[in-house]
């Protein structure tokens, strides 16, 4: 079994590396050079470094992709097995979309050649801006799961709504809230139930298109 026990740097700038293979252990003074170039040949061999350009992720962000597709050793979610959008929208679906439900809608809607923006930012005034941008906690009215415009139509489109939300009365009471603001601004509203997805998530964006 290969381990590296330490990295230390050294008064040089340089970098010393000790290795243990076995019984054996080597070390060796590298320069930052050096370990990158390891670190590249490394995520290469894993087949990282293709995922890393193609979406423009992390090492670790990519090393998540590509657990989810699976790789010898390693059997992967079987969600992504026969997926159509295996390689294409593997980042937002497991990285933006923030449930289950969420990522059932966003295959579907990318399925049909459908373009939507996950979890936009609307602020109190209309305005908006988009993740990753942190959430200005004093200015933000709400954070849609998906966003469609398309001519005069601006739809905000909420997974598993009434489903989560209407449990407590309060948080029922401010979705109402949020939803009536959202209208006053000019957008429409669309909430879903976790059953609703579950059951039929064709028939749920049948519904979303018609109310384009």
């Amino acid at each position: 079994m290969i381990r590296i026990l330490d990295i230390d740097p050294t008064k040089d700038g340089k970098y010393s590396v000790n290795i243990s293979i076995g019984d054996w252990c080597l070390q060796r003074i590298v320069t930052d050079s050096d370990l990158q170039l390891l670190s590249d040949e490394i995520n290469e061999a894993r087949g990282l470094s293709g995922i890393m350009a193609t979406f423009s992720c992390s090492e670790d962000e990519a090393n998540r992709i590509r657990r989810h597709w699976g790789f010898p050793g390693f059997k992967g979610s079987s969600d992504c097995q026969n997926c159509q959008l295996k390689g294409v929208e593997c980042y937002k679906c497991l990285f933006v979309c923030q449930s289950p439900l969420e990522q059932d809608m966003f295959k579907e809607f990318r399925r049909r050649g459908i373009e939507v923006v996950l979890q936009r930012r609307i602020r109190k005034d209309g305005t908006y801006y988009d993740a990753p941008e942190e959430v200005d906690k004093e200015t933000i009215l709400t954070i849609p799961d998906f966003y469609i415009e398309s001519g005069e139509s601006k739809l905000c489109i909420y997974a598993d709504g009434k489903t989560y939300h209407y449990t407590n009365e309060d948080q029922g009471v401010r979705d109402r809230s949020i939803d009536i603001a959202l209208q006053n601004l000019g957008y429409k509203v669309l909430r879903y139930t976790g059953t609703q997805i579950r059951g039929n998530v064709s028939s749920v964006i049948d519904s979303v298109m018609k109310s384009i």
